[in-house]
């Protein structure tokens, strides 16, 4: 779970992922050995432990919230209000209000709970706090903050009620989402005011998620493969030809192999190492414009 695209209907789909969203964190020293980008320029610190997360002025705008805080949100972990679970723990609905935090909105949350006896532990909550605190945007479902307390880790996120494309792209048993969907959403994604560099960097990660149908971040996979941006870049660098065969093979026969190629091409230089070499989203928006379909191949 992490950055979302909000969501009402089956026209508006969120994007719940567990995407690498900062500019240029740089969470494993992976580097391209094809290419002249290894920039270290605009470098984000990510934060080693919880002591350095709560020092880390990046994350100053997230809430820290207690324990008996959780409780008192989800109705002390009610299982009518599960929302879902994984590798990392349940989720649930909750909501935060006066009765939780005196002074508080009224707000709607999902709040993931580390399972303390799954395999993914420390780490992997660490990794989410870090990738999905840096990045903040109006289009863009928000991590609102986390609990860490004794053994106890939270995430807190902003609650949508429409759902989310997580489902549709990485949980069996449910329908798969078209090609025209995906591009669909990765336009309405890529329009609002996202005009930065690292912007950029956060947007190319999603349209790979889409592309590939992989997770951004992934801890039960092998080193290097576990960070998605990282795994394909080099890759890519070498052969977009190997990237169209990387794409999500429910998606097969709904594009032409040009749009593709297209596409591919622009996820690689929006995760290209070195910010002053990726795209401003003005050309991202142009391109994704001129690969709309209506599920049929052009």
């Amino acid at each position: 779970m992490g950055a979302c695209f909000s969501s009402q209907n089956d026209e508006q789909h969120s994007l719940h992922d567990d995407s690498s969203v900062a500019g240029e964190i740089e969470p494993s020293s992976t580097k391209d050995a094809n290419s002249d980008e290894n920039s270290e320029s605009n470098v984000v610190v990510i934060s080693k432990d919880v002591q350095d997360l709560r020092k880390n002025p990046i994350y100053s705008n997230l809430d820290v919230f207690t324990y008996d805080e959780m409780k008192m949100a989800t109705k002390f972990f009610r299982e009518d209000d599960v929302l879902g679970g994984g590798g990392f723990g349940l989720v649930y609905k909750g909501i935060i209000d006066e009765s939780v935090r005196s002074g508080y909105t009224t707000t709607e949350v999902a709040i993931k709970e580390l399972n303390t006896r799954g395999i993914q532990g420390d780490k992997e909550w660490l990794t989410e706090v870090n990738y999905l605190g840096y990045l903040q945007h109006p289009n863009l479902v928000k991590l609102i903050g986390y609990c860490c307390e004794g053994k106890n880790r939270h995430l807190v996120y902003e609650y949508m009620a429409g759902g989310s494309v997580e489902k549709y792209l990485f949980q069996s048993g449910c329908k798969t989402l078209t090609w025209s969907r995906r591009m669909k959403i990765a336009l309405d994604a890529a329009k609002g005011h996202l005009a930065t560099y690292c912007d950029t960097y956060a947007f190319g990660v999603v349209l790979l998620e889409l592309l590939i149908g992989r997770r951004a971040v992934n801890m039960r996979l092998p080193y290097d493969e576990v960070y998605l941006a990282d795994w394909v870049r080099p890759i890519l660098a070498e052969s977009k030809k190997e990237g169209v065969r990387m794409i999500d093979h429910r998606m097969k026969g709904q594009y032409s192999y040009k749009t593709a190629f297209k596409v591919i091409d622009l996820a690689y230089t929006c995760i290209r190492r070195n910010p002053r070499r990726r795209p401003l989203m003005s050309k991202v928006v142009e391109t994704l414009e001129s690969v709309q379909t209506h599920d049929i191949v052009s």
